[in-house]
């Protein structure tokens, strides 16, 4: 019987330290979970820093091209407009000149009046 007792006791303190070293397990165990959500967290909290960075690029992007646009369609107005200034003006000068050869033509066919002397 005794021996029964010392095998009984020897079975208990052998569960015992069984618990005990699957609680330290546990409790690693836990440890390191906690690590890991607090990482998985920061990783999913720089992901959506990300996307949102990522959504603002592309939203300046957008913008930017449509100002380069907008400005490119003015600049061609603007060339538009003065394209046909400088017709114009061309025209002008070409009827100016045209008038002014037969002023200069009218002029010389008169005869020139005799100064006295």
């Amino acid at each position: 019987m005794a021996e029964e007792t010392g095998a009984t006791i020897g079975q208990a303190e052998y569960l015992s330290d069984i618990v005990e070293l699957q609680r330290t397990e546990l409790t690693r165990l836990l440890r390191e979970n906690r690590r890991l959500n607090e990482r998985l967290d920061g990783m999913v909290n720089l992901q959506e820093r990300e996307q949102v960075l990522r959504q603002q690029m592309q939203e300046t992007l957008d913008r930017l091209t449509a100002e380069k646009l907008a400005i490119g369609s003015t600049a061609t107005t603007s060339n538009d407009v003065l394209d046909e200034r400088i017709r114009h003006a061309e025209r002008r000068y070409d009827a100016l000149r045209h008038t002014v050869g037969l002023l200069i033509n009218l002029i010389e066919r008169q005869p020139r009046p005799r100064l006295p002397g």
